[in-house]
C-alpha cells in the first residue's frame, strides 16, 4: 500500500476514535471533546481513489461542549489572556486593583546631611513628603455569540491540515476567541480614552470633531466619536463618514491619553524632537537622553517606543554606521551608546503607530491595573435559538506613578 494511502487511513482512524488534547494548559479538557458522527468523502491520490471516513460535529453537542469548557475554565481563559498581553509583560502591573482604585505611593525624602554638631538634634523643615497618584480600573466586557454551523467547517479544515495540532472543538473555539480579545486589548491599550459615560446621541444637537456619543440601535448601545463637525440630525447611521465606532477604546484611560492630558496641564514638559524620520530617529533618541537630569540618567530605565519608531531608529543607526553594519545588527538589543547598558530600548506593540518616545526611569512608572482576584472570567452562558451567548467581564486601567522621572518627546 502506498505511503499516501496509509497516511489517509491513519488520519481517518484518529478521527474515528476521537480527538485528544496533548500539551495543553487546560489539562483535563480532553474530556470535553465533542461527540462525533461520521460521513464519507473521496480522497484522490495518484493512481488511487480512496474512500475515507471523517468526523462530523453535531451542532447540539458542540453547543454543550463550548458551554462546559467556558464553565470549567472560566477564570483560566481570562487570566491567561490578560497575563499573556505584551502590555502586561512590559509595564508594571498590579493584578489586584479594586474599583475604588489603588494609591501608587511616592515618598520624597529631603536632604539633611551635614557636619557633626552635637548642638543640633533635628533637621530643619519637613523630613519627607508622602503622596502618590491613584491607579483606577474600569469595567469592560465582551460578548461571544457562538453558532456552531459558523465554526465547524473552519475547525474541520484546520484539524485535517497536514501537521495540524489536533485539539478538541471547544478549546479550538475559545482559543480563537480569546486570542482576538487579547489583540483588541493590546492594540487599543495605549490610546484608550474612557467615555463609557458618553451622553446619548441627540438628533437636534450639533457635534464637534472629537465628541463622543452613545447611540442606541435595535436595543443595543454603541459608542461613536465624531471625526468631523456635524449638523443637526447627522447621526452615526445617516452620516457614517463623520463618525467612528469606538467601542473598543472607551473602556479606560490608556498611557497615551494620560500623557497627553498631563502635557496639556503643564505637568510634563516634553523634550522637543520634531518629527521622527529614518534619518534622525537614532540621533533624536540620544539627544533626549542628554537632556535628562544626570541623577535620573544614572538610575537607568526603559525607553518605550512603537515598532514604527524603532524601525526608524534602526534605519538611522544603520546609515550612520554603514561601514561596519552587519545583517544581524537590527536584531540585537539596543541601548543608549556609552551609558553602560543602563537604558534599554523596548519596542512596544501596544503603542501602535505612536511617535512618542518615553524614557521611563527604572521601568517602574508606566503602570497597568486589573483585578484577577475578583474577576468572574468567562461566565453567564445563555442558550439561544441557534447556539449560545457567553460574556467575559474584566477590569482594566493604567496610570503614571511619578511624573517627575518620566520624560517624553513632543510627538503624539
Amino acid at each position: 500500500m502506498k505511503k499516501e494511502t496509509l497516511l489517509l487511513l491513519k488520519l481517518a482512524l484518529v478521527a474515528l476514535i476521537g480527538f485528544t488534547l496533548t500539551g495543553s494548559a487546560y489539562g483535563a479538557a480532553a474530556a470535553l471533546a465533542v461527540p462525533m458522527v461520521t460521513h464519507t468523502v473521496m480522497a484522490y491520490m495518484p493512481n488511487n481513489i480512496l474512500a475515507i471516513t471523517l468526523p462530523t460535529l453535531d451542532p447540539k453537542t458542540a453547543v454543550t461542549a463550548v458551554t462546559k469548557f467556558a464553565g470549567q475554565f472560566s477564570k483560566t481563559l481570562l487570566m491567561q489572556t490578560l497575563n499573556g498581553l505584551d502590555v502586561f509583560s512590559q509595564l508594571k502591573v498590579d493584578r489586584n486593583v479594586s474599583r475604588h482604585g489603588k494609591l501608587l505611593p511616592k515618598i520624597t525624602v529631603n536632604a539633611g546631611m551635614r557636619p557633626l554638631d552635637t548642638d543640633v538634634d533635628r533637621n530643619k523643615g519637613v523630613e519627607r513628603t508622602l503622596g502618590g497618584r491613584k491607579l483606577f480600573v474600569n469595567d469592560c466586557m465582551k460578548i461571544f455569540r457562538f453558532v456552531p454551523e459558523e465554526v465547524i467547517e473552519t475547525y474541520m479544515s484546520d484539524m485535517l491540515a497536514p501537521g495540524a495540532k489536533v485539539i478538541p472543538f471547544a478549546q479550538f473555539f475559545w482559543q480563537a476567541e480569546m486570542q482576538k480579545l487579547a489583540s483588541e486589548i493590546n492594540d487599543n491599550f495605549y490610546l484608550s480614552s474612557f467615555h463609557g459615560d458618553a451622553a446619548a446621541f441627540d438628533a437636534s444637537a450639533t457635534y464637534a470633531d472629537g465628541d463622543y456619543v452613545k447611540y442606541t440601535l435595535d436595543g443595543y448601545n454603541y459608542f461613536y466619536q465624531a471625526n468631523a463637525a456635524t449638523t443637526a440630525g447627522q447621526s452615526p447611521i445617516t452620516t457614517t463618514a463623520k463618525w467612528d465606532l469606538v467601542n473598543s477604546v472607551v473602556c479606560f484611560d490608556g498611557p497615551g491619553t494620560i500623557l497627553s492630558a498631563e502635557i496639556t496641564d503643564s505637568n510634563i514638559t516634553p523634550i522637543v524632537t520634531g518629527a521622527l524620520t529614518n534619518t534622525n530617529a537614532y540621533t533624536k533618541t540620544e539627544d533626549m537622553y542628554d537632556v535628562i537630569p544626570v541623577a535620573v540618567r544614572n538610575k537607568g530605565g526603559k525607553i518605550r517606543m512603537s515598532h514604527d519608531v524603532f524601525r526608524k531608529y534602526l534605519k538611522d543607526e544603520r546609515a550612520k554606521y554603514s561601514p561596519i553594519a552587519y545583517p544581524g545588527m537590527g536584531n540585537e538589543k539596543k541601548e543608549i551608546y556609552g551609558d553602560g547598558g543602563k537604558w534599554m530600548i523596548e519596542p512596544a506593540t501596544w503603542m501602535g503607530g505612536s511617535q512618542r518616545i518615553i524614557f521611563d526611569s527604572q521601568g517602574q512608572n508606566l503602570c497597568a491595573g486589573t483585578n484577577l482576584a475578583g474577576t468572574p472570567g468567562v461566565t453567564k452562558s445563555v442558550e439561544t435559538l441557534h447556539g449560545t451567548d457567553n460574556v467575559a467581564k474584566f477590569t482594566l486601567g493604567s496610570q503614571i506613578a511619578d511624573l517627575e522621572v518620566l520624560f517624553v518627546n513632543d510627538q503624539a
